[in-house]
């Protein structure tokens, strides 16, 4: 295979060599845009994504795109002030501050109080064009070695998917101090999916890993054929289970990728903007026992090369760790600058954006409960019949009310403390405030997910890591067939 190797240059260089812009005059425009408002900042992007698809041994989708353009944001005290534009010139950024100014009602607050961060920049991935890394030809041979090594594991594999998509973008930041801040984020993401048929029994299952790295380790050896052994794993596991168990029962979640419960059910409720305009069931909980004292729960763009890993926010904060709950304590919100400012506190450095053309809000990074002091083994044998949850999948949340509902990719019942036959068909239905109060047990076994996450919120889609380690839960709701 061939590697491609580039130079890195700087986001200030990259946009002032390739859009024209002058980034002093920028840096002195800017805070004149922004003079009638409290603080905001112009938000510049480039970005550029590759995608190729493989079904049935052949190529099925190829396709590349690539984008720039700028964001201009006024918060004027709860009111926020947008306009955006894929034109990239500073004619553009003129006209978008033209707009902001005409828009705006209301008087700048004369004794503004924002609360800067002291937290260090440091950089937390470096600085590769993933789309460049390897050529279409390296990479479609790729993905059919990885069909060729599914298909010789078993004759009741079916089909076999295979994705790799790579991307690259630069960031600019400049705020209504002038203050410049720049970002270079690579990524990239491998799923394959098995579909295997024995008899009339069909299933399927996937598996993938990626981040903010070089694509180099989806072309290792021992790093593609785990994906593929685990994906046909999860399919054989579905195709021999049985039809799961109702009722109130404990459940033990597995370590990993199964903190995406937690990032539903708990980390959206403790966004800061849901918890200003009290639609959080966390609005009014801040210093409260929430959840049992062995559960802690962090959020941290501190994780170099992962997906949740970020150098700096969409709003130009430096990363840092954020303990949201600390020995079941309620510690903290996560913040954008925005309801940092609102709610007299400094930015955790949570204002994240899908893009230059959406406004930044308060988002999770990577979420995930830390150790605790049981172990995975104890945790099981404690459980007289209930269920090992394995893998969650989608859900539906409801933070006003705390409520959701979850659908279990892969999961076992637990008779007499061992680990039994696998289910299908179950979902996880609670409270989050019960849940957190529920939790008995946690292991010393915290890891993150592979790299799949993904979360939307008004409509915005970004990546996110989450993890946990082995956790029991005394009571929960497992929808299927009730036992008893």
């Amino acid at each position: 295979m061939t590697e491609a190797s580039t130079q890195p240059i700087s986001s200030a260089s990259f946009f002032k060599d390739n859009y024209r812009l002058n980034i002093n005059g920028l840096q002195e425009s800017v805070p004149e845009h922004l003079s009638m408002m409290d603080f905001g900042e112009l938000y510049c992007s480039f970005g550029r994504s590759e995608n190729l698809v493989l079904q049935q041994g052949i190529i099925r989708s190829a396709s590349a795109s690539s984008g720039q353009g700028f964001g201009l944001r006024g918060v004027l005290g709860e009111k926020s002030f947008f306009a955006h534009s894929n034109n990239l010139n500073v004619e553009k950024i003129q006209d978008a501050a033209k707009f902001l100014n005409e828009a705006k009602q209301g008087t700048k607050n004369m004794y503004l109080d924002l609360k800067s961060s002291d937290v260090p920049l440091i950089s937390q991935y470096q600085d590769i064009d993933t789309c460049l890394e390897y050529s279409i030809e390296d990479r479609v041979s790729l993905l059919k070695s990885i069909d060729q090594y599914a298909r010789q594991l078993d004759s009741r594999v079916k089909e076999v998917s295979a994705r790799l998509t790579t991307e690259y973008s630069k960031i600019l930041i400049i705020d209504e101090q002038g203050r410049l801040c720049e970002d270079t984020r690579p990524g990239f993401t491998l799923v394959v999916h098995i579909i295997v048929q024995d008899g009339d029994k069909r299933d399927m299952g996937y598996y993938g890993f990626g981040g903010r790295r070089s694509s180099g380790e989806a072309f290792q050896p021992d790093q593609f054929e785990f994906a593929v052994e685990e994906a046909y794993r999860k399919a054989m596991v579905r195709l021999g289970a049985k039809v799961a168990p109702g009722g109130e029962m404990p459940v033990v979640l597995k370590n990993g990728s199964n903190g995406v419960l937690f990032h539903e059910a708990v980390g959206h409720g403790l966004e800061a903007d849901a918890n200003y305009e009290k639609n959080s069931v966390y609005h009014d909980k801040m210093g409260q026992i929430i959840a049992n004292e062995k559960v802690t729960l962090k959020d941290s763009g501190l994780h170099p090369g992962t997906f949740g890993a970020l150098t700096v926010d969409d709003e130009g904060t430096p990363a840092q760790e954020t303990t949201l709950i600390k020995d079941g304590v309620l510690t903290s919100y996560l913040y954008d600058r925005r309801t940092a400012y609102l709610m007299g506190h400094a930015s955790t450095g949570s204002g994240r954006r899908e893009s230059y053309s959406s406004v930044p809000y308060p988002r999770m990074r990577n979420t995930y409960l830390v150790n605790g002091p049981d172990t995975a083994e104890d945790i099981i044998a404690s459980v007289d019949q209930g269920i090992l949850v394995a893998d969650v999948s989608g859900g539906l949340v409801n933070t006003a009310e705390g409520s959701y509902v979850f659908d279990l990719n892969e999961a076992y019942e637990i008779k007499n403390g061992k680990v039994g036959d696998p289910i299908k068909g179950a979902t996880l239905i609670g409270k989050c405030d019960e849940t957190l109060k529920e939790i008995s047990m946690v292991a010393g076994d915290s890891e993150l997910d592979s790299g799949l996450g993904y979360c939307v919120k008004n409509g915005q889609a970004i990546k996110v890591g989450v993890g946990q380690p082995t956790v029991k839960v005394d009571r929960l709701t497992v929808g299927g067939t009730k036992t008893g």
